[in-house]
């Protein structure tokens, strides 16, 4: 790996910027999930949901 390559100095300024960012994307991923699963919640009811009202139609 390039890692071995750089000096102590870049890895550890590295090490802080993804700390960082970690923190923004961990939030931002955390809300996503969230939205991701009340969305796949909704769409996996809604699918329970409208062959059943499709069936009582035909």
């Amino acid at each position: 790996m390039s890692v071995t390559y750089c000096s102590p100095d870049v890895i550890h300024r590295f090490i802080i910027i993804f700390l960082k960012l970690h923190k923004c994307y961990t939030s931002i991923l955390l809300a996503r999930f969230v939205r991701l699963r009340t969305l796949s919640l909704f769409i996996y009811s809604h699918k329970i949901l409208v062959p059943n009202s499709s069936n009582s139609v035909h």
